[in-house]
């Protein structure tokens, strides 16, 4: 637990807090009874999902307001019991069905690896894992000093971020 915490330290979500600093929580539509803590990828998903609130809800949005915090710190709330939900940027959903011909739908959060990226420290190997397309897309180019970008795509993988904690 303490190894994930640490590969998550300093990459933000964004939440939505009540005037306490206190999660807005929120029904799972599935069950109807377990309340979850939203967390948002863009800060402007947060924003809407704060309209959203303060719209259905004016007397508990008056004072909320949206809240950055890092993966790290989700995990360890989640660890103390606490449910989350994560709502993934549109554009990477996009990006991942992109990448995974064939799909019509993405379900969770899309994370993106290469292999051309393995890092090997301590004869042990680390996969670097991105949140944004664009984001992997810039470091294969810096790898292989090329801006072939459709060559590149065809090295790059995704994943479900909840399987991906799941078997690291």
């Amino acid at each position: 637990p303490d190894e994930v915490a640490r590969a998550l330290t300093g990459t933000p979500v964004f939440t939505v807090c009540n005037s306490s600093n206190e999660f807005v929580l929120v029904s799972d539509p599935a069950t109807g009874l377990r309340s979850l803590g939203l967390l948002c990828f863009r800060s402007e998903d947060a924003d809407a999902l704060l309209s959203h609130v303060r719209t259905r809800q004016p007397v508990l949005g008056k004072g909320a307001k949206v809240v950055p915090i890092t993966l790290d710190q989700v995990y360890m709330l989640k660890a103390e019991g606490i449910a989350f939900r994560f709502l993934p940027d549109p554009l990477q959903i996009k990006n991942a069905l992109q990448l995974k011909s064939g799909l019509t739908g993405f379900d969770g959060v899309p994370v993106f690896q290469s292999d051309l990226l393995v890092v090997k420290k301590q004869k042990k190997r680390y996969c670097p894992v991105y949140f944004q397309k664009e984001d992997i897309e810039r470091e294969l180019r810096k790898a292989s000093k090329s801006s072939k970008g459709s060559a590149l795509s065809k090295q790059i993988m995704v994943c479900d971020f909840i399987c991906f904690l799941l078997l690291s």
